[in-house]
């Protein structure tokens, strides 16, 4: 018995049947109709139905199986990531149940491209790639401004007194290296804003010039990407950029200044 549709499922049937009809003019690829698609499944030694394929197309399947993905995968002709996720729309919420909010760029980074480094996404396609780099542009720059949130430089650098060989001195030195470090590091993260706020409008057009389309089924997180909520992101990343630059080129140490008349030669 048919179940009732389940509105994911019925827009993962709906690709699956776009996909099979090749909607997208694929070159290489050719429609076919479901009789089709059963009698090359036959060949490839699956058995399958007409009313199996329909029933996946019109979202009348309980769930969608690992089997399933491979037998459309084979059948179509087409890698199991994109009849797992819609490439086109990297941005929105997958219409498989199972994926549970992850977006199709997330299930990209889950289940395909785990550990192989960021070209990896250029095998699916030129819009992929442009995608995740616009997506982990968004991540690193919120981390960026996470961190610099907890971050006080301090009200004035620590005074070195004796020479470097002076236990006084190793210790303020001591004393130091860690605000240093975090010093260090947060100018990078300061470099992470300025380099996203001067970019992220040239990456965002080069997406959506590529064909990435930004609709109403963005997920939340990324609706900063929609067309009629980009001006106003840009406006509340130019607000949240209130870092006094100065602060952080201040020095963490200096050098205590001479005593009167020292470092002069000896009058002879």
């Amino acid at each position: 018995m048919r179940q009732a549709p389940n509105r994911k499922l019925e827009a993962f049937g709906k690709r699956m049947q776009n996909l099979r009809r090749n909607e997208e003019d694929t070159p290489g690829r050719e429609a076919m109709s479901r009789r089709a698609f059963v009698e090359r499944a036959g060949e490839l030694g699956y058995n399958v139905s007409v009313d199996w394929i329909t029933a996946i197309e019109l979202g009348q399947r309980k769930d969608v199986t690992l089997s399933d993905v491979v037998i459309l995968s084979k059948v179509l002709g087409l890698q199991p990531i994109r009849v797992l996720c819609d490439l086109s729309r990297p941005f929105s919420e997958a219409d498989l149940p199972a994926f549970r909010g992850l977006s199709n760029i997330e299930v990209v980074g889950d289940f395909y491209c785990l550990g192989d480094g960021i070209e990896t996404y250029a095998l699916l396609g030129p819009d992929v790639l442009a995608a995740r780099k616009l997506e982990l542009a968004l991540k690193t720059y919120e981390d960026s401004l996470d961190k610099l949130k907890s971050y006080f430089p301090p009200d004035k650098p620590i005074e070195l007194v004796g020479d470097e060989d002076d236990e006084e001195h190793q210790r303020l030195l001591r004393q130091a290296f860690p605000t240093m470090l975090h010093r260090e590091a947060n100018r990078g993260h300061l470099d992470v804003i300025d380099g996203f706020v001067q970019m992220v409008k040239p990456w965002r057009d080069a997406v959506k010039a590529s064909g990435v389309r930004f609709d109403g089924t963005i997920m939340n997180k990324y609706r900063v990407l929609r067309d009629d909520q980009f001006a106003k992101f840009l406006v509340e990343v130019q607000k949240k950029n209130i870092f006094d630059r100065k602060l952080y080129a201040m020095p963490i140490v200096t050098e205590a200044p001479e005593a009167p008349g020292e470092g002069t030669p000896d009058a002879a």
